[in-house]
């Protein structure tokens, strides 16, 4: 499988946070190759996550998109949703009240949701479309919410 550099870092955060118990990543390693075969070392420094931070619970992210593969669910519970509409909808269920895009982009980062502002853009829209949620011109207070609230 590809993965983008934050796709990588999200793997090997999951991977430590669910196989490896009070151990945390502060590095990611990258090997070059050249022409001719020989490696180098390219170490990525990784901001350590404080204890009890949330890790989100997928790892996504492909090669020159901006849009990860949806995962795969579990066979017959339901649509597979992108992860990123997964962030948004468990951001906006957990908040209780509405939040505009730049305080929902705020929230998700605070849970290491890391995606772009276009990217939510266009979930939000495919998101109010679907009537899942819904950001009504006159409501107070401001903000997206789910649309069975």
């Amino acid at each position: 499988m590809l993965y983008t550099l934050s796709g990588l870092v999200e793997y090997a955060r999951c991977f430590v946070a669910e196989n490896l118990s009070g151990f945390s990543v502060a590095e990611v390693t990258i090997h070059l190759v050249d022409a001719r075969g020989e490696t180098r070392p390219f170490p990525v420094p990784v901001a350590v996550l404080p204890p009890g931070f949330p890790v989100p619970a997928r790892v996504a992210g492909t090669l020159n998109t901006a849009e990860p593969i949806p995962e795969a669910g579990e066979r017959g519970k339901g649509p597979m949703l992108p992860p990123c509409v997964k962030d948004i909808l468990a951001t906006l269920r957990d908040h209780n009240k509405p939040l505009t895009k730049l305080r929902l982009l705020e929230e998700m980062g605070k849970r290491g949701f890391e995606w772009g502002e276009t990217t939510v853009t266009k979930y939000l829209h495919d998101l109010m479309e679907d009537g899942t949620i819904e950001n009504p011109a006159n409501g107070k207070p401001r903000g997206y919410r789910m649309a069975d609230e």
